[in-house]
């Protein structure tokens, strides 16, 4: 009688696991399916600026693992992936509030509710607006890549997005990071890269940059280094949103694809 109630409940044990994947899954797909709130489509469209709820939108899809755009490729539905907890996308409205805010208590609190020290990877999109009580103000996006290796050549901060180094090198370097600075829930990233659509680099002059060291400062809790790395470049002046998300996702999946290989014995 003890052996019957033990197997029903291991049996019971396996239902509610797959009924709580299941779960999940069901989530993911709704999440990458759902269709763009009143409005936000047409930001998408030709000649238009991704506002801070568009990037979002298609952060979310990412993270669920879905495609950065609006619809899915062809005959991929659902062989994505959802990114892990390691991999953190950061809602581009809270990257400026970030940026803005001087109250160092309420900064504290908002990185120690990111749980940097979970993370591996966080990729931030960048606005070079100035104006604090401004929503989705500012005339261009750039994107800033913090994190975790702590070896190796460092050929992800320094080459070119998509690059054979970065995917051997970044996603595989990140996924065994660890190290979390002490008291305050600051990750200790190791690599901060810019990436920028319109080629500005680390001048006094170029309001994204400087806006994605105040950014990377904070989420580091200390003074760190920005690397600007090599990215295809925009021919017009309103793909800026569009080229962060398509770097977003090239990234995104680099690290997946370096997780998912072995890790080298000595």
């Amino acid at each position: 009688e003890r052996r019957r109630l033990e197997e029903f409940n291991e049996a019971f044990d396996r239902r509610r696991r797959k009924a709580d994947a299941d779960s999940a899954e069901e989530e993911r797909k709704r999440t990458w399916c759902r269709p763009p709130p009143p409005g936000l489509c047409e930001t998408f469209g030709p000649m238009q600026w991704l506002s801070d709820e568009s990037i979002n939108f298609a952060y979310d899809r990412l993270s669920a693992g879905g495609p950065a755009g609006l619809s899915p490729p062809k005959g991929q539905r659902g062989a994505c992936k959802p990114l892990p907890e390691a991999v953190l996308l950061m809602d581009p409205a809270m990257a400026f509030w970030l940026i803005k805010e001087d109250d160092q208590k309420q900064v504290d609190e908002a990185v120690g509710a990111l749980k940097l020290q979970d993370r591996d990877m966080v990729l931030c999109p960048i606005n070079d607006s100035n104006d604090g009580s401004c929503a989705d103000g500012g005339t261009h996006w750039t994107l800033l890549v913090c994190w975790d290796r702590r070896d190796g050549p460092g050929a992800a901060g320094r080459g070119a997005i998509g690059s054979s180094a970065q995917r051997a090198g970044a996603g595989s370097q990140a996924c065994h990071a660890a190290g979390v600075e002490s008291g305050k829930g600051h990750a200790r990233f190791h690599r901060f890269s810019y990436y920028d659509s319109l080629g500005g680099g680390a001048t006094p002059r170029n309001a994204n940059f400087k806006q994605a060291q105040t950014l990377a400062k904070k989420l580091a809790g200390r003074d760190v280094q920005l690397t600007v790395g090599s990215c295809a470049q925009q021919t017009n002046g309103y793909d800026c949103g569009v080229y962060v998300l398509l770097f977003s996702e090239m990234i995104a999946r680099s690290f997946l694809e370096a997780c998912a290989k072995p890790t080298p014995t000595e």
